[in-house]
């Protein structure tokens, strides 16, 4: 059975529009519609992956194929070829800022909290990291699924997850 995305495709395809808005102009003037491009997407530090099922949508829905290298929260080293996309060269290079600033900013985080679990299980096998609620309106799941993949706790996901009395509320 799969397991439930975090992100859904629409998500996908307003980040997508955010960044294309109305069409990439650039690679319209240059580049003939039928043109097509081969592109991989490689680690440049060791770290762990994650954004990889995202960055897959985002050039799926883009009309590319996709074949995946690594899966995320997999260990990565420089060099490490992540995923490969076929398709139109128009698409893949519409997509690319998306595909990586997601890439970029899930590995950061789920590198982080790797290496903040492994100084705190050092110092006791039992503590836990755990992320709070204070994200960027709009990238909460992506950054709270960075956090799991770097084996830390997301904590609560909303307000509507669990009761947390805080001394605001007194």
């Amino acid at each position: 059975m799969k397991k439930k995305a975090w992100l859904g495709a629409e998500k996908i395809r307003e980040f997508l529009k955010e960044d294309i808005g109305h069409g990439d102009i650039t690679s319209s003037s240059l580049i003939e519609a039928d043109q097509r491009a081969k592109a991989r997407l490689f680690y440049r530090e060791a770290g762990v992956a994650a954004g990889l099922e995202e960055v897959t949508m985002v050039f799926e829905v883009l009309g590319c194929d996709v074949v995946a290298h690594a899966s995320d929260g997999e260990r990565v080293s420089p060099g490490d070829i992540l995923l490969e996309v076929e398709g139109p060269a128009r698409a893949i290079l519409s997509g690319e800022r998306t595909a990586l600033n997601i890439v970029g900013r899930m590995a950061g985080i789920a590198t982080a909290v790797a290496e903040a679990q492994r100084i705190a299980s050092e110092a006791s096998p039992s503590v836990r990291v755990a992320a709070t609620r204070k994200t960027l309106p709009g990238l909460r799941e992506l950054d709270k699924k960075a956090v799991s993949l770097g084996g830390g706790d997301t904590h609560r996901l909303r307000l509507d997850d669990c009761v947390l009395i805080k001394d605001n509320h007194l």
